[in-house]
């Protein structure tokens, strides 16, 4: 997906049961990693963000969305490069994100049910 501010990008990577995400924008690049996956009624979060990286909360955040909706264990590799973004455009990029997960757990919901009902 793209055409979003500072040409946000999400990619998913199916991985037998797990799913991978590829999330970029700006300079693309790996800033942060978040693994999430459940353990019981519960969603475990395991972070590593590079030092100077600030991608790490929002890694693990829609990583966290991610397993909570699909109920399997999923990666967040993310990197956002904007030099001289503001904040403004921080919570831009934030809420893109965020967006864009959302959409992407909708989409493959519906591939699921149509699978489901084949």
């Amino acid at each position: 997906m793209t055409g979003f501010p500072f040409d946000i990008r999400l990619r998913t990577v199916p991985m037998g049961k797990d799913i991978a995400f590829l999330i970029t924008g700006g300079q693309a690049h790996i800033g942060a990693v978040a693994t999430a996956y459940p353990v019981g009624d519960r969603v475990r979060v395991a972070v590593h963000a590079l030092p100077g990286h600030r991608e790490g909360d929002l890694a693990a955040g829609v990583a966290r969305m991610a397993t909570e909706a699909l109920g399997c264990t999923v990666v967040v590799a993310m990197g956002i490069h904007v030099e001289g973004v503001t904040k403004e455009e921080i919570n831009t990029i934030v809420r893109t994100v965020r967006r864009l997960m959302e959409d992407e757990l909708a989409r493959i919901a519906r591939w699921t049910a149509r699978r489901t009902r084949a």
